[in-house]
């Protein structure tokens, strides 16, 4: 590589390493502006422009539901998906906000109850002293009585 292209790539990337604030804002910018484009739910179906056939699903937002469709391969957009349940956590309501149990005023988000599921799960799995889950019991047992079926030699009958 000639010297001076080198010196001009090298000007070039000092320059973009230089300039993330003002990138930062245009993309803050962009961001807004292009905010529809970037939620694939609010996207069209889009099939593609290849050959190939593969069933996948798309947020309908008439129907306000997964609908399935034939992707050609490539030049689709977001709003594809191999799963139906990938479609549905994305798109559908009652995933995106769950409904409220009676009594329950405040909004709670699908995070806030997969932390309290995990958080309940946890609860149930960690051994409290004196408080044994029924399988974890059983297999004490178990262990309990082999141990015990080693220490004690088999009864011999003698005839």
């Amino acid at each position: 590589m000639k010297p001076t292209k080198l010196g001009f790539l090298l000007g070039l990337s000092l320059l973009c390493s230089l300039s993330p604030p003002v990138l930062s804002g245009v993309e803050r910018l962009a961001n807004y502006l292009c905010k529809d484009y970037n939620d694939p739910c609010l996207l069209d179906v889009e099939p593609g422009s290849c050959y190939e056939v593969h069933f996948r699903f798309f947020y309908n937002q008439t129907a306000k539901q997964c609908q399935i469709f034939l992707f050609t391969g490539c030049n689709g957009n977001l709003n594809n998906f191999k799963l139906k349940i990938d479609c549905d956590v994305t798109c559908h309501e009652t995933y995106k906000n769950p409904p409220l149990p009676s009594g329950d005023k405040r909004k709670r988000s699908l995070r806030a109850l997969a932390t309290k599921n995990l958080a309940t799960d946890w609860r149930l799995t960690t051994l409290q002293p004196g408080r044994l889950r029924q399988t974890e019991r059983k297999e004490t047992l178990l262990q309990r009585a082999r141990r015990e079926s080693r220490r004690q030699p088999l009864a011999r009958h003698h005839t």
